[in-house]
């Protein structure tokens, strides 16, 4: 993961690893401070769910909780609360992949 300063000439402000090849980041989040980053990764192959915190002055991330690992988790639902105390994160499953379109021309 990689955050950069788009102001100041899009200069570096860290760089953080993100567990490899296997995990994607499904939802990301700042604090209102700017402080940390909130990520969630999701990993199908070893069935895990998790939110992490990254400050972005360094050091490393901080592992908050395990989130249901059967459920997939919508890449667009994730929100950390205005005061950093709560989060909220959208997770489900889908029981068709068929989509019906009508009326297009």
């Amino acid at each position: 993961m990689v955050i950069s300063d788009i102001e100041d000439n899009r200069s570096v402000l860290g760089v953080f690893p993100v567990f490899g090849n296997g995990p994607k980041v499904v939802g990301l989040a700042w604090f209102r401070d700017i402080s940390s980053l909130a990520y969630v990764i999701s990993d199908p192959e070893y069935h895990r769910n998790e939110l992490w915190v990254q400050n972005i002055r360094g050091g490393k991330p901080l592992k908050v909780t395990d989130l249901s690992a059967d459920q997939q988790l919508a890449s667009s639902g994730f929100a950390i609360s205005p005061n950093g105390s709560s989060f909220a994160v959208v997770a489900g499953g889908w029981k068709s992949d068929v989509v019906l379109l009508k009326g297009l021309r």
